[in-house]
């Protein structure tokens, strides 16, 4: 079942860049250059929409290629892990985290400058619209570093809406292997906007989690941004050593154990619920201080538009 959604474009404008960024899509998927190199590639086929690949400023890979691409260093496990993508396992009751029978379809799609305008239903595995969903997706970078910028909008209309309790979810990327904390080719490394590190960060809270490495002999930091206004502000973290880099908004009992209260969320019909984050990939080791300089210069971005 297909509705038609109209996307609102007052007061959207796309992120600013220091470098042109060049969008064509084919309907279904859209290639994305900066500076006239590319940089990612925004599906809609398959049980939820993803970005692969995803690449820094110089052209390597910061994502898993496993189940797209695979390449022969990769592991095979979880291949409902998409590169980047945003979902979650409790959206009513219903798992839209794995796939399995639920799926997130596309509306449409058209383009606005350096910005994909994208409408979508969370549809069950009986073809019933669970949820419809608004996406803006920024494009942006200079010579060093490649930004994403994602404000995602979910809404019911003919019920209430409750995004459940669950680790599984939302806001996610899966690492190439480099970047992971454990295997063979492992050598990356997790830092919090509260100082945490590796092990530490995950399911605790944090502003934003960098993940840093070495990749193909040189250093790279992809560091992900929770907005001040998402729900649940500061986010838990799904920060795994195998290379699963979660943003996760709502699973606070699996993350701080079942005697918390719960990270649950009710929205009522018709009332939206809104999520903004940013993906910065940088091509350089950072700090603490580093980040913080971005983080203020995305909220300055933010409230200039």
């Amino acid at each position: 079942m297909r509705l038609l959604l109209s996307l609102v474009l007052v007061g959207m404008v796309g992120c600013r860049s220091q470098a042109p960024v060049d969008i064509t899509d084919d309907g279904l998927t859209a290639t994305v250059l900066v500076d006239h190199r590319p940089f990612t590639v925004y599906h809609n086929e398959g049980a939820r929409p993803y970005f692969y690949p995803v690449m820094t400023a110089d052209g390597r890979e910061v994502t898993r290629g496993y189940p797209m691409n695979p390449h022969p260093d990769e592991s095979s496990d979880h291949p409902h892990h998409v590169s980047l993508w945003f979902a979650h396992g409790d959206v009513n009751g219903l798992d839209f985290w794995h796939g399995e029978g639920n799926r997130i379809q596309l509306v449409s799609m058209d383009q606005h400058q350096d910005s994909l305008l994208i409408a979508n239903e969370w549809v069950d595995d009986q073809d019933q619209v669970v949820c419809t969903e608004h996406r803006q997706v920024d494009f942006g970078g200079d010579d060093e570093s490649r930004i994403i910028d994602l404000d995602i909008e979910l809404v019911s209309r003919e019920s209430p809406l409750r995004l459940g309790d669950t680790k599984e979810g939302t806001m996610a990327m899966r690492l190439a292997p480099p970047l992971r904390l454990d295997g063979n080719l492992a050598h990356g490394s997790y830092l919090s906007s509260d100082g945490l590190k590796d092990g530490q960060v995950w399911g605790t809270r944090a502003r934003w989690v960098a993940s840093s490495g070495m990749l193909e002999g040189s250093p790279v930091t992809i560091a992900m941004f929770d907005h001040p206004g998402n729900p649940n502000h500061p986010t838990w973290w799904h920060a795994r050593s195998y290379g699963l880099f979660a943003a996760n908004p709502f699973g606070r009992q699996d993350f701080e154990g079942q005697d918390a209260p719960s990270g649950s969320m009710l929205a009522l019909d018709g009332v939206p619920i809104r999520f903004r984050y940013r993906v910065l990939i940088l091509d350089e080791e950072v700090d603490v201080a580093d980040l913080e300089r971005h983080w203020d210069q995305w909220l300055k971005t933010e409230q200039d538009q």
